[in-house]
């Protein structure tokens, strides 16, 4: 047997035995084949097998990207853009490799390779390549939850009640789809009256509380500030409006996106002219607002704070060590501990999974020296407590 032949052997037992190193096991195993082929070039066929097979290989992997990606859409036209970098190794989606056929006819070296992908993983590295955007987007945005929207507006100095602001916004995000806890309901609570005058101060807290108590999980508030103008238009007077609009986490109170917006509208009413102001003003900060918004859902990660209470500084370090590794944890991409204090750890994660997937995750993983009991939950923040497990169940 030839040294070239003897290598090949080899090789061909290892990608059949051994796994990729870059593998992370979390779903379901699909196969798929490529066919590859090179030209033995002076007597130097070892190197001709290894062209083939990486050829072969690119073109299964190809297989495999292609039949995630819809035809068609956006995601075909990202794919044929970024194609060359998707097809570079590693893989971190691919489970195992294998040669199953190789033959040499005069010169030509053919090889044929299948492939096994972890489907999950392969999704999750499109996802995070930006490939997916828009399908990433539409699903978060069916898990997005309810939305507060509370609007504090001022017109020459003067408190206004109903809101222009607020009523445009309410208006615009039904069209969009969006769903809103009921207005009504919360023009009623004791809490609005405060909330909107915490606004108007420039304090976003009573508004993220005001939120949870209505279920809401994300909370818009704006505020709006109408004055006349030393411009005039003939007998008409000129009123300028400036509008400012946040979107927070109500759980968290974390703030994701924001905009401004400003308007003028020249009328003989100042009611009239406050109010098409208002409307210009909110209209351009509501677009901004939504286009910051939709970017943040194209990604494929999110935030998620995690505190864990009862918890000792060796056991967190441990538990980080556990949750750093990918094959038990593929979906959480970063750890940042944010403070630890009378043993309570407070921890940011990135996660490309669903929150409530990942919580869940959390809750059932067997850590065998402890267990991480919920206690409390929202798509932003989850609170754990540390529970150690006794010896006889370990």
């Amino acid at each position: 047997m030839r040294p070239s032949q003897s290598w090949f052997y080899i090789m061909l037992l290892f990608t059949f035995v051994f796994p990729s190193p870059s593998i992370v096991l979390s779903g379901t195993f699909t196969k798929f084949s490529g066919n590859g082929s090179a030209i033995v070039i002076e007597g130097d066929q070892a190197r001709a097998e290894k062209l083939a097979q990486q050829s072969a290989l690119r073109k299964a992997v190809s297989q495999a990207i292609e039949s995630v990606i819809q035809k068609g859409t956006k995601e075909e036209l990202l794919y044929q853009v970024k194609k060359n970098d998707l097809l570079k190794e590693p893989y971190p989606f691919l489970v195992s490799q294998k040669v199953v056929e190789s033959a040499v006819a005069g010169k030509l070296l053919t090889m044929s390779v299948e492939i096994q992908v972890d489907s999950e993983a392969l999704i999750r590295f499109l996802g995070q390549e930006g490939i997916l955007a828009e399908r990433i987007a539409e699903q978060k945005r069916k898990e997005l939850p309810l939305i507060m929207v509370l609007v504090g507006e001022e017109i020459n100095g003067k408190e206004h009640r109903p809101s222009f602001c607020g009523t445009i916004l309410t208006k615009i995000l039904l069209g969009e789809g969006f769903s809103l806890v009921d207005e009504e309901a919360i023009k009623q609570s004791i809490q609005h009256d405060k909330a909107v005058q915490s606004l108007l101060r420039g304090n976003q807290k009573a508004a993220a509380a005001m939120a949870l108590q209505y279920g809401a999980g994300i909370v818009i508030t704006g505020r709006a500030i109408v004055t006349k103008s030393a411009l005039k238009s003939g007998a008409m007077q000129v009123h300028g409006a400036n509008v400012t609009l946040q979107a927070l986490h109500a759980d968290s109170g974390e703030l994701f996106a924001s905009a401004i917006g400003d308007g003028s509208y020249p009328h003989v009413n100042t009611i009239t002219g406050s109010q098409k102001a208002v409307e210009e003003a909110t209209q351009k900060a509501l677009k901004s607002l939504l286009e910051d918004f939709q970017q943040q859902l194209e990604t494929s990660a999110s935030t998620l704070l995690v505190s864990i209470s009862g918890i000792t500084y060796e056991q967190l370090a441990y538990l980080k060590k556990i949750l750093g590794e990918k094959t038990r944890f593929p979906d959480l991409a970063d750890i940042q501990q944010k403070s630890f204090q009378g043993q309570v750890a407070k921890l940011q994660f990135t996660i490309t999974t669903n929150p409530q997937e990942f919580a869940d995750h959390l809750a059932t993983y067997d850590f065998q020296k402890f267990a991480l009991n919920v206690l409390s939950y929202s798509p932003r923040k989850v609170d754990f407590a540390l529970k150690l497990k006794s010896s006889s169940s370990r």
